[in-house]
């Protein structure tokens, strides 16, 4: 790629690294990058940036929200679901699978909202705060104004499901942990029983066991949802 142009990635971004090293780190791990210690870091980077400015935002447009209120709009709006959307919305998706042509790049959630944290990141460590700051508020701010009510915890609406229709409460159980000490990924399962010996589950991986026992909940839901 001619480095006299932008990549995709900076296209989209709307910024022109000065680091050249922080912009190559952006492409997430792959056959041809074994290596994933650089990707790894902006994401553990943006991961902390996302939720400050997410934090500093909900403050400033809920000012009468409790902490708790808070504390659900910003789980939800961190979340794998909502950073898989920014990154197919804001065209990141497309801009990373140009930039590594032709190796594949994933497409799965987990994949998706991992490039938009490594960005943040990028952006923060590049160009400062306010960097940052323009693309939440480019991409995530429609949606955080729009959350007038909290939206409803995935374990509570599916505990709600199964309490609703007399079953026993939804089980959990990790099924593995994988990673180094200073950042895991723990997979969980979630699983109710509809009736007469019928099981139904589903699996999901976070950061931390409470956040994947959520993605593990709203994939359920999902599941259920579809067989009505």
């Amino acid at each position: 790629m001619n480095e006299a142009d932008p990549s995709a990635v900076e296209r989209v971004l709307g910024h022109r690294f000065r680091n050249r090293a922080l912009r190559s780190a952006l492409l997430p791990p792959s056959p041809g990058r074994p290596d994933t210690t650089a990707f790894q870091r902006l994401e553990f980077l943006g991961d902390r940036v996302l939720g400050l400015l997410l934090t500093e935002r909900l403050f400033t447009e809920f000012p009468d929200a409790p902490e708790g209120a808070l504390s659900i709009r910003l789980s939800y709006l961190a979340s794998g679901e909502v950073l898989a959307l920014v990154a197919r919305e804001s065209g990141l998706a497309d801009a990373v699978a140009q930039d590594m042509e032709p190796e594949p790049f994933p497409a799965h959630r987990r994949a998706l909202g991992d490039c938009v944290e490594a960005s943040l990141g990028a952006l923060w460590s590049d160009g400062g705060t306010e960097v940052a700051r323009r693309f939440v508020r480019r991409h995530l701010a429609a949606r955080i104004a729009a959350l007038t009510e909290p939206p409803q915890d995935a374990k509570t609406a599916l505990q709600e499901w199964t309490q609703a229709r007399g079953l026993e409460f939804p089980r959990y159980t990790l099924l593995r942990r994988v990673g180094e000490d200073h950042g895991p990924v723990f997979e969980i399962e979630a699983r109710v029983e509809p009736g007469s010996g019928e099981s139904v589950a589903a699996q999901a991986c976070g950061r931390t066991k409470r956040a994947a026992e959520k993605d593990a909940a709203a994939r359920l839901l999902e599941r259920l949802s579809e067989r009505r």
